[in-house]
């Protein structure tokens, strides 16, 4: 299951017990907003960063899901 597949209650539960900084979901809301239509570059073009420091604050976020799964 990818996440930006979850249900609006699992999502609201990820996100009370992940303890997400802004900026992570700043990065939550653009994938899901966006799903997978966008390559990599447009995801980090939109969020204003690289696309290497995007790729680190994704695998922090999957970290952060996995912890709790």
């Amino acid at each position: 299951m990818k996440i930006i597949d979850l249900y609006p209650a699992e999502w609201t539960q990820l996100i009370d017990t992940c303890g997400f900084t802004r900026e992570e979901m700043t990065i939550i809301d653009v994938y899901r907003q966006y799903g997978n239509e966008w390559k990599l570059k447009q995801y980090a073009d939109e969020l204003c960063m690289s696309c290497r420091t995007l790729q680190r604050r994704v695998a922090n976020i999957r970290n952060k899901i996995n912890g709790v799964s």
